[in-house]
């Protein structure tokens, strides 16, 4: 069972993302999100804040597709099918993130690097050294 901080913040960072489809960012304010979560305003303060909501927003979107990518780490065709079907569920999220992010190519980049070619690299290693014993 989850705690109901996690709860409180799945609920925030869920409002700010249902929100940022309906309105660009510089329109959501906080006062929008506590109507649509039923929170108090210290309660939301405590768990987030609006500044961080796009950066958690952006890594929940990229948790899913690092998610749906390591199923099949032999990247199959339906595993592509899979993450661009969640690509294009979440277009409006993602083109509002890319614009309010002005380094997002490079987080991308730095994050494709550090989640699937190095893990790719250690399985190429880990296979080599088992054909080596």
């Amino acid at each position: 069972m989850l705690k109901e901080a996690t709860i409180s913040k799945q609920k925030i960072v869920n409002a700010f993302t249902e929100l940022s489809e309906e309105s660009s960012l510089e329109q959501i304010n906080t006062t929008d999100i506590i109507k649509k979560v039923s929170l108090s305003r210290p309660t939301f303060y405590y768990y987030s804040n609006q500044d961080n909501l796009v950066e958690t927003t952006l890594s929940k979107i990229l948790d899913k597709v690092s998610s749906i990518l390591q199923k099949y780490m032999t990247y199959q065709k339906g595993v592509l099918t899979e993450m661009l079907r969640y690509l294009k569920e979440n277009h409006k999220l993602c083109r509002t993130l890319m614009t309010h992010i002005p380094n997002i190519n490079e987080l991308i980049c730095e994050f494709i690097i550090e989640t699937f070619f190095v893990k790719f690299q250690n399985q190429i290693r880990q296979v080599s050294q088992n054909n080596h014993s």
